[in-house]
């Protein structure tokens, strides 16, 4: 059976089905003319009535603001097709049915096996998920394609928060608390042969440590003990070292470590080593900090806003020339 789905999902024929699927979405919902929400009819007075020169290169009337390549799309659209919400939409359709035939093509070269088949059917259905159930089938979807990466917390993380009180129903009773922070870390420190002896399902041992990280996160959300201990003194502390950490650990495990099993007798080589290689790690961590994370994020705001100062610059010297040149 997981072998006829994989072949469903791997095969070109669903993808093109997953393209007119988001087409036919994305179709019906231009066809419905659905009456304009109040930020589209106040930018649509912009579109219909500003001259084209003050259009794109003055500000826009009632606080409103736009790209000036959608202003210029909407222009020529209304002006060919006539002042009417179809013809305010059309650009905006255009845009849509190229953005899913670009993502296929960008997914198909990006990803494999199934994954350009669960992107695509994520992507053509994902600004029409306006139900919770929807955007559930969205995240779930997500994850477990993602499930031996990183990247499905990011899934997890929004599945949580949309149904953060769900999530704090099922885990009110400190019972399920605790057995669910006991399941993290046995899950996070258990090793393949453990999990074989205690006849677990035969897996890449980073699905186990997801879902040890999928129970750390949902336990971060609704139980306030760990709240206020990650919200605390050490919690702030590991924050703030968590890049540097990450940077410096794997040095640290290639020299510092490898000679300490080298060298060590037998006997104690192991317990010691683990024990020299947390400690140097936290140490270079606290240490590096400032150089590595601080001191740089400091510089790159200072530098983004320099060049966002020079950019608004140049462009009001542009926009104060382009309007002297059309009068």
């Amino acid at each position: 059976m997981v072998s006829s789905l994989y072949r469903v999902l791997t095969s070109p024929r669903t993808l093109t089905v997953l393209v007119l699927l988001g087409v036919g979405l994305r179709l019906w919902a231009y066809l419905a003319d659905t009456a304009l929400y109040l930020d589209e009819i106040l930018l649509s007075y912009s579109i219909l009535n500003v001259p084209l020169a003050d259009l794109l290169t003055r500000p826009l009337p009632i606080d409103q603001v736009a790209p000036p390549g959608f202003l210029l799309g909407e222009r020529f659209a209304v002006t060919i097709f006539g002042h009417n919400e179809h013809a305010l939409r059309l650009f905006p359709f255009v845009c849509a049915i190229v953005s899913l035939l670009l993502f296929c093509r960008l997914a198909k070269r990006a990803l494999t096996g199934a994954g350009p088949a669960v992107a695509l059917f994520v992507f053509a259905i994902g600004s029409f998920a306006t139900t919770r159930i929807w955007r559930a089938v969205c995240y779930i979807a997500l994850a477990v394609w993602f499930w031996s990466d990183y990247l499905m917390l990011f899934s997890v993380g929004a599945l949580f928060y949309d149904f953060h009180a769900e999530l704090r129903r099922l885990m009110r009773s400190n019972m399920v608390r605790v057995a669910s922070f006991a399941a993290a870390l046995f899950f996070f420190v258990a090793t393949e042969k453990v999990l074989n002896r205690l006849h677990f399902p035969s897996v890449d041992m980073m699905q186990w440590q997801m879902l040890s990280a999928t129970l750390i996160v949902a336990l971060v959300l609704t139980w306030p003990l760990l709240q206020r201990w990650i919200g605390g003194t050490i919690g702030q502390t590991l924050g703030r070292i968590s890049f540097t950490l990450y940077l410096v650990h794997l040095p640290i495990i290639c020299s510092m470590t490898s000679w300490l099993i080298i060298t060590l007798p037998h006997s104690i080589a192991a317990p010691a080593s683990i024990a020299l290689t947390i400690a140097g790690v936290f140490a270079a961590s606290l240490l590096l900090c400032q150089l590595v994370d601080q001191w740089p994020t400091m510089l790159s705001r200072a530098a983004g806003i320099a060049a966002d100062g020079t950019i608004k610059l140049a462009w009001e010297g542009i926009k104060r020339r382009y309007s002297a040149v059309l009068d």
